[in-house]
């Protein structure tokens, strides 16, 4: 696997879902649980933005807080509530923005540090970032992604 196309092609898919729900649609609820597309949104970006300061990590840099926050198990609804007065565009330009960066970060990587088992000892020992973003970031958008499918499948013209 190839990450970095992992990341390229996660988001993708998932802007290939949003395309299909129409803007007036953003804020219907219940299209993950309770969450609207728009919430759906607000929590992908906020996975980005995680996924920036573990990034940032194996290129050198220094991580922020957010990372300690992915942890904790209320991570998703406090992120989701931050950003609940925040538009629909504001909250699609954010991981944008994000998801912009963290390709800017993950080209920076050295490969031999994409496969350091341990070198994320709070996800598991065994694992290594390809892993992480394998599992945590490409299969968690393709999951929301088919959420956005079935949602937006209510809005098709002449479906039968």
């Amino acid at each position: 696997m190839h990450a970095v196309d992992a990341l390229m092609y996660g988001n993708r898919t998932l802007m290939m879902a949003l395309d299909k729900v129409p803007e007036g649609e953003w804020q219907t609820e219940k299209v993950c649980g309770w969450w609207s597309v728009k919430d759906i949104m607000a929590h992908l970006t906020s996975y980005e933005l995680a996924l920036a300061e573990v990034l940032k990590g194996f290129v050198g840099e220094t991580a922020g807080e957010i990372l300690s926050e992915f942890v904790r198990p209320d991570f998703d609804d406090r992120q989701v509530a931050k950003r609940m007065e925040m538009s629909p565009q504001e909250v699609l330009q954010e991981y944008q923005r994000a998801f912009e960066y963290n390709m800017i970060l993950a080209r920076q990587v050295p490969d031999e540090k994409w496969r350091e088992t341990g070198a994320l000892p709070w996800y598991g020992e065994e694992y290594d970032l390809k892993d992480l973003v394998a599992y945590v970031f490409y299969g968690h958008k393709r999951a929301h992604s088919t959420q956005l499918d079935v949602f937006s499948d209510r809005f098709k013209v002449g479906k039968r």
